[in-house]
């Protein structure tokens, strides 16, 4: 996933990572891991506007594994209440590591602190394959 995020933001049609802060940003962007990558990216600040309107974007992420990074995103940077967006995430270890964060409020304090993570970052956990 690294390589692809590095490729784009070399030369991915409306910018890369770097450039992806809000829903326009991903439009010009074919659908596909780009596009994913973009609407995963912006998911917790459509979400700081409209829960609903968020929750709908991230249901139109194709990737399964972005999504559920995109889910892990929303719960760790907007919505630490509970586990309601753990239970959307297919990948096991994603689910689990959500499931952690909402059961240990310690956590989630420290990473409101951090506040979110650079953008172009490694997703949670390491880019794993």
């Amino acid at each position: 996933m690294a390589w692809l995020i590095l490729l784009c933001s070399l030369g991915c049609p409306g910018g890369g990572p770097a450039s992806w802060s809000e829903p326009a940003d991903c439009e010009p962007l074919r659908p596909g891991r780009a596009r994913d990558e973009c609407r995963a990216t912006v998911a917790p600040e459509v979400f700081r506007h409209d829960p609903s309107a968020g929750e709908a974007w991230v249901s139109g992420i194709e990737d399964p594994l972005v999504r559920d990074y995109a889910w892990l995103a929303v719960t760790r940077e907007v919505d630490l209440r509970g586990k309601r967006y753990c239970d959307r995430i297919e990948t096991r270890e994603l689910a689990e590591r959500c499931l952690t964060l909402v059961s240990r409020p310690h956590l989630l304090q420290e990473l409101q602190k951090a506040g979110p993570p650079p953008q172009g970052a490694p997703p949670p956990g390491g880019d794993r394959r």
